[in-house]
């Protein structure tokens, strides 16, 4: 986050939804606590669900905290490919964790949530500027 950034109601909220979801990934790695993770899983119907809301709500809050909206598109474009490969990353990580398993389809999920959050990120404020333009000429 910028150092001169203001603490917006949209910073405080991309806050609170940042350390929840590092809260749920974390809970996840420490045996024992994973009653937290399980619960949401069985509230939001598996386990793919909560890869994919969490890949969603990380990728927007930090997108959100990092100001990135201030960078040129290739810059943001570079800061949500780092961040998929940081997801794809901790995938991989399960691999030597004892009671953790790697999943091509959790992946999948959490790039699924990727996805989404970019296309809200990146594409949906320029098709609401285009229809206002065009609404405007009418």
């Amino acid at each position: 986050m910028k150092l001169k950034q203001k603490w917006t109601i949209s910073n405080r909220f991309a806050l609170g939804l940042f350390l929840t979801c590092l809260v749920v990934i974390v809970t996840k790695y420490v045996p024992g606590w994973g009653d937290l993770p399980r619960t949401l899983e069985l509230w939001l119907g598996s386990d793919h669900h909560l890869h994919a809301v969490v890949g969603f709500c990380l990728t927007v809050a930090l997108a959100t905290l990092t100001a990135i909206n201030s960078c040129s598109i290739s810059r943001q474009l570079l800061f949500f490919l780092v961040l998929l490969a940081l997801y794809g990353v901790d995938e991989l990580v399960q691999l030597w964790v004892p009671h953790r398993q790697f999943s091509g389809e959790d992946f999948g999920a959490s790039a699924t949530g990727w996805a989404v959050a970019v296309f809200s990120w990146l594409i949906l404020p320029r098709l609401a500027r285009v229809s206002t333009r065009l609404l405007n000429k009418q």
